[in-house]
């Protein structure tokens, strides 16, 4: 790495701070497709992968929009993540809640995301009043969306996952926003 980091410098004159954000990129990707594929053998040993990559796109878009909890370690977001999305799609979806509780659970975390989304990272840079306002407006739009196709396409198991993966964001999102007002 020193080798490159010379080349970097010399070559094109990089500055330190450019060279560490570049190495926390690369180590992000790198982690975060480690994870993927990890959870990914989990879920098609159960014959759940279709549902799997669906849970990871809501829970993108979620986490993209709205932030959330932090893990400090690898592993630890490695066992959280896997907690979360066994919950999601291998246990909850077998409690059975009726339609009409899930619209209302949805149009509850709707209101909730509005006022508290987004809790970015500690590690992200400030995010201004216009983004916010665009990431908000774009889990809006989002959660609007799977509220209506819940109402069309009611006990759908796709979306019966997609609703169990906002309501765990939505708790997590909460504890986040609480402890952020909290510090």
């Amino acid at each position: 790495m020193k080798n490159f980091k010379t080349f970097l410098q010399t070559s094109y004159h990089y500055t330190d701070y450019q060279i560490k954000v570049m190495d926390y990129f690369i180590k992000t990707c790198l982690s975060e497709i480690s994870k993927f594929m990890l959870m990914g053998f989990f879920f098609s040993y159960f014959s759940a992968f279709p549902y799997y990559l669906y849970a990871t796109l809501i829970l993108w878009v979620l986490r993209f929009c709205s932030g959330g909890l932090h893990c400090k370690t690898y592993i630890g977001c490695l066992l959280f993540s896997h907690t979360y999305l066994v919950l999601c799609i291998l246990v909850l979806p077998r409690l059975y809640l009726s339609t009409i509780w899930e619209l209302i659970l949805l149009l509850m975390c709707i209101v909730i995301s509005y006022f508290i989304a987004p809790v970015p990272s500690i590690y992200r840079q400030h995010i201004t009043s216009k983004r916010r306002k665009q990431y908000r407006t774009y889990l809006f739009i989002f959660l609007f969306i799977h509220f209506i196709f819940t109402f069309i396409f009611p006990q759908n198991q796709y979306l019966t996952i997609g609703f169990w993966v906002i309501m765990i964001h939505m708790l997590q999102l909460t504890i986040a926003y609480t402890k952020e007002v909290l510090s």
